[in-house]
Protein backbone atom coordinates (compact mmCIF):
# COMPACT_ATOMS: atom_id res chain seq x y z
CA UNK A 1 0.00 0.00 0.00
CA UNK A 2 3.11 2.46 1.00
CA UNK A 3 4.49 1.72 -2.56
CA UNK A 4 1.37 2.55 -4.56
CA UNK A 5 0.89 5.84 -2.03
CA UNK A 6 4.73 7.01 -3.22
CA UNK A 7 3.63 6.08 -7.36
CA UNK A 8 0.26 8.43 -7.10
CA UNK A 9 2.58 11.03 -5.25
CA UNK A 10 5.50 11.09 -7.40
CA UNK A 11 2.97 11.26 -10.34
CA UNK A 12 1.18 14.58 -8.96
CA UNK A 13 4.00 15.91 -8.47
CA UNK A 14 5.34 15.71 -12.29
CA UNK A 15 2.17 16.95 -12.96
CA UNK A 16 2.56 20.06 -10.91
CA UNK A 17 5.93 20.46 -12.06
CA UNK A 18 4.92 20.46 -15.55
CA UNK A 19 2.33 22.57 -15.06
CA UNK A 20 4.69 25.35 -13.12
CA UNK A 21 6.68 24.61 -16.29
CA UNK A 22 4.03 25.72 -19.06
CA UNK A 23 2.77 28.93 -16.68
CA UNK A 24 6.63 30.25 -16.89
CA UNK A 25 6.62 29.39 -21.00
CA UNK A 26 3.28 31.16 -21.25
CA UNK A 27 4.89 34.21 -19.35
CA UNK A 28 7.77 34.18 -21.40
CA UNK A 29 5.97 34.17 -24.89
CA UNK A 30 3.49 36.72 -23.20
CA UNK A 31 6.44 38.99 -22.14
CA UNK A 32 7.63 38.73 -25.96
CA UNK A 33 4.69 39.41 -27.47
CA UNK A 34 2.86 42.13 -24.93
CA UNK A 35 5.52 43.38 -23.05
CA UNK A 36 4.73 46.27 -20.55
CA UNK A 37 4.67 46.59 -16.90
CA UNK A 38 1.79 43.91 -16.66
CA UNK A 39 3.76 41.01 -17.42
CA UNK A 40 6.73 42.40 -15.36
CA UNK A 41 4.26 41.69 -12.26
CA UNK A 42 3.41 38.35 -13.60
CA UNK A 43 6.90 37.39 -14.03
CA UNK A 44 7.58 38.58 -10.03
CA UNK A 45 4.62 36.95 -8.82
CA UNK A 46 5.52 33.60 -10.12
CA UNK A 47 8.45 33.32 -7.72
CA UNK A 48 6.51 34.14 -4.79
CA UNK A 49 3.95 31.39 -5.93
CA UNK A 50 6.71 29.05 -6.23
CA UNK A 51 7.52 30.09 -2.25
CA UNK A 52 4.16 29.91 -1.02
CA UNK A 53 3.52 26.39 -2.65
CA UNK A 54 6.93 25.25 -1.09
CA UNK A 55 5.17 26.56 2.03
CA UNK A 56 1.97 24.55 1.84
CA UNK A 57 4.18 21.36 0.74
CA UNK A 58 6.36 21.77 4.25
CA UNK A 59 3.02 22.24 5.97
CA UNK A 60 1.80 19.11 3.99
CA UNK A 61 4.51 16.75 5.24
CA UNK A 62 6.12 16.18 2.06
CA UNK A 63 9.76 16.27 2.73
CA UNK A 64 12.57 18.07 0.59
CA UNK A 65 13.81 14.50 -0.16
CA UNK A 66 11.08 13.57 -2.43
CA UNK A 67 11.14 16.17 -4.17
CA UNK A 68 15.21 15.78 -4.87
CA UNK A 69 14.50 11.83 -5.80
CA UNK A 70 12.52 13.17 -8.37
CA UNK A 71 14.47 15.42 -10.08
CA UNK A 72 17.00 12.85 -10.11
Amino acid sequence: MEENNKGILYLNMSIGTLGLILIVVGLLKYYETVGGMGSAFALLGFPVTMIYLNYLEGKAGISKKIGKELML
